[in-house]
């Protein structure tokens, strides 16, 4: 059982850094001041969004497709 605990504080600690990394990116002061009703507004946005390297599973217990799958 110490051996478990002991096995699991690396992953404990990377998903603090995780979590603390989260909450860098969400305290930062925006620079657009969003009571400002002066604002440039666009006409038309055009952009795109790239996925890559994407996998999908289900959450059900009986799918094993990809079991062995090893990124």
């Amino acid at each position: 059982m110490i051996a478990d605990a002991g096995s699991m504080t690396s992953d404990l600690a990377k998903g603090s850094d995780a979590v603390t990394s989260v909450f860098e990116i969400l305290d930062i002061n925006s620079l657009i001041n969003p009571e400002d009703h002066d604002g440039v507004i666009p006409e038309k946005v055009q952009g795109s969004v790239a996925l890559n390297s994407g996998l999908c599973l289900s959450s059900s217990s009986k799918c094993h497709d990809l079991e062995k799958f090893q990124p």
